[in-house]
């Protein structure tokens, strides 16, 4: 014989299974080298004009790729404090339990993001399409080696993480202030080898 059995919704079911929480079973940890970035500053001078402004603020900031479209489309100079040669552009991103207080980079770029604006919609997952078009290094991967070599320049990790906007959103104002003040001084070294790999690149 047959035991009753309890039906479930079909949908109820797959909304549990995506519910479930899964370990990753792969951890990239593929960081690019400095000869395959400078080949690709190479290759950026190639492309549209919007998305080598794009790729250049990523390679310059550490910044997330959606922080960076967010920061060209909104663009505001009251947002800007121009450090000498650096600058430092307030974000003020939540992403989770995250928050991205700033954008640094260079001067130079400045001038390109100021020169871009102009109708143009920067879309993430657009910008990511291209870069893969074109055979383009990947924003993800512009990220690590961002952090890998602000690391190698003996930045804090504490202040790598916060220029890339790892702080996590409860940070006292006073732990906010001093990593600040630090980020303000240790990204003019990384702000120099940037200009180093553009020089090579040329």
């Amino acid at each position: 014989y047959y035991r009753d059995v309890m039906l479930y919704d079909e949908n109820l079911i797959n909304a549990l299974k995506k519910a479930i929480p899964r370990d990753k079973l792969f951890l990239d940890l593929n960081v690019p080298n400095e000869e395959e970035v400078v080949r690709n500053i190479a290759n950026v001078r190639e492309i549209n004009p919007n998305y080598r402004v794009l790729w250049l603020l990523l390679l310059e900031s550490g910044i997330r790729l959606s922080e960076a479209a967010y920061l060209l489309n909104a663009f505001d100079e009251k947002n800007l404090t121009v450090l000498g040669g650096v600058c430092r552009y307030s974000l003020s991103l939540m992403r989770g339990s995250k928050h991205a207080f700033y954008a640094y980079f260079t001067r130079e770029i400045l001038e390109e993001i100021r020169a871009v604006r102009g109708g143009f919609v920067f879309i993430p997952q657009n910008a990511s399409h291209y870069y893969n078009k074109y055979n383009i290094l990947s924003p993800k991967y512009l990220r690590k080696f961002v952090f890998d070599r602000m690391l190698a320049l003996g930045i804090p990790e504490s202040v790598a993480d916060f220029i890339e906007g790892r702080t996590v959103r409860a940070i006292g104002a006073r732990h906010y202030t001093r990593l600040m003040r630090q980020a303000d001084e240790h990204y003019k070294k990384y702000a120099e080898y940037v200009r180093t790999l553009e020089e090579k690149a040329k």
